[in-house]
């Protein structure tokens, strides 16, 4: 399983380099500075695309991890609760009356 996660993965990179490759030309992008002025910025088409792309694959784990933490709160959580509840059916199990042995007469 991990050779294919290898093999993914560098398929992944060799697709991304070539269309890295073949859209490096220039863009101008524009944008507002804190008094709302324009300004504008000349980057390789690859970075404004990668930008974007990065900042979504970032917020996307941040989010999986958060929720990774709320669910092993919940096992925690969940966890305890079963042990009182196993504890409080061992407390309320009868136990069984040892058998008393009388010597019997002949």
């Amino acid at each position: 399983m991990q050779a294919i996660k290898v093999i993914v993965t560098i398929l992944f990179l060799i697709v991304v380099s070539a269309f890295a490759v073949k859209n490096m030309g220039p863009v101008d992008l524009f944008y507002y500075d804190l008094s709302l002025h324009t300004q504008s910025v000349q980057l390789p088409l690859m970075i404004v695309i990668l930008i974007p792309f990065g900042m979504g694959f970032v917020l996307a784990y941040l989010l999986g991890w958060i929720d990774r933490i709320k669910l092993k709160a919940r096992i925690h959580r969940q966890g305890r609760r079963i042990h009182a509840l196993e504890a409080e059916v061992e407390e309320l199990t009868p136990k069984p009356e040892r058998a008393i042995s009388m010597p019997v007469e002949d």
